[in-house]
């Protein structure tokens, strides 16, 4: 099965106030771990879920399913006249996760639904439920770069909007000037997220440009989105979709919750490539 590579940002909720002079309570690193380390409810389109951790000290990794939740109908036995009864049935995707400083990412096993806005939802959860946690998390996916190029070409003469969101960076140290600035708007502004919208209502923008190159380089690496729309305002790109996504296949995939501790090396080192 193919896993989806996400990354992971932590802004700190300290900033711009008169706290953030002071060292924070943890580093990113500890508070992935803390709150990673156990078990946790959330709701997607009114469906619940559950992400659930499980653990082997063996490895610096963190290893974990999220859960789906549906109901199934089987049979009863002869002595009910074979009734029907509805059952719980749990679906289970694979999580790795590397919260090491140096590349903080996730990847997601690709085995219901999308698994980006999935596990968005998770991390929206994890921000709203904890508003007193010295950070907060944004997530996106790593992406292919050329996808976004071919389908500006594509669509050369037809693009009148594009949609760029940045989460601040904290962790590459770049020196582009989509870094730069994001640094100034997060040094300044103390902002955790920059949105960017360029509009041309006849669908004559231009995106071949050296900033527009920079910008794209961030968003594809993880940090952040990127949308192109039509004069009808229809997406012929995002950043979100199966298409543009750079996924990582793995066999054999044993389930998290059936693994060994040689399986679950094997799938740290497929995905990260470390261990």
């Amino acid at each position: 099965m193919r896993y989806w590579m996400m990354q992971l940002f932590l802004a700190s909720r300290d900033e711009g106030t008169l706290l953030e002079r002071l060292p924070p309570s943890q580093s990113r690193e500890q508070y992935l771990r803390g709150i990673f380390s156990r078990e946790i409810r959330f709701e997607y389109y009114r469906h619940p879920y559950v992400f659930k951790p499980f653990v082997f000290p063996e490895v610096e990794q963190l290893a974990a399913v999220i859960a789906k939740e549906s109901t199934v109908t089987v049979a009863g036995p002869p002595e009910e006249a074979f009734a029907a009864h509805q059952i719980s049935d749990w679906e289970t995707a694979n999580i790795l996760l590397n919260p090491s400083p140096e590349i903080q990412q996730a990847a997601v096993q690709n085995a219901f639904g999308n698994p980006t806005a999935i596990f968005r939802k998770l991390i929206e959860h994890i921000n709203d439920t904890n508003p007193s946690a010295p950070w907060v998390i944004a997530v996106n996916p790593v992406t292919i770069r050329e996808q976004f190029w071919s389908a500006a070409e594509r669509n050369r003469g037809h693009i009148a909007e594009i949609d760029l969101s940045f989460a601040v960076p904290n962790i590459w140290g770049g020196q582009s000037e989509t870094e730069k600035a994001l640094r100034e708007f997060k040094e300044q502004n103390n902002a955790q997220e920059v949105e960017v919208k360029i509009k041309n209502r006849d669908g004559r923008l231009q995106p071949d440009s050296q900033r527009m190159r920079d910008a794209v380089d961030y968003v594809t690496r993880g940090g952040g989105t990127a949308q192109l729309r039509d004069e009808s305002q229809a997406t012929v790109y995002s950043s979100d979709t199966e298409e543009n996504a750079v996924t990582t296949a793995v066999e054999p995939d044993v389930p998290i919750q059936e693994a060994d501790i040689a399986a679950i090396r094997y799938l740290i080192k497929r995905l990260f490539g470390v261990g």
